[in-house]
C-alpha cells in the first residue's frame, strides 16, 4: 500500500477528534451558581478587582 493512502484516514481521524473537543465542552456550566467548584478562582477574581479599586465587582466575585 502506498504511503499517501494511509495518511488521509489518519488525518481525518485526528481532525474529527480535534473538532469534537470544543463541541463537547460547550455544555460546561458557566454560571456562578452552577459552577460553584471554582471558589478559588472567584476568590482570586475578587482580590484582583479589589486591588484595582473595582470594589463593587470585587464583592460580586466574593459572593459568587
Amino acid at each position: 500500500m502506498r504511503k499517501c493512502t494511509l495518511i488521509a484516514p489518519i488525518a481525518l481521524a485526528f481532525l474529527s477528534i480535534a473538532l469534537a473537543g470544543p463541541l463537547l465542552a460547550a455544555d460546561t456550566a458557566t454560571t456562578p451558581i452552577e459552577n460553584a467548584k471554582n471558589a478559588d478562582a472567584y476568590s482570586l477574581l475578587g482580590y484582583s478587582n479589589g486591588w484595582m479599586g473595582k470594589y463593587d465587582e470585587s464583592f460580586v466575585a466574593y459572593k459568587a
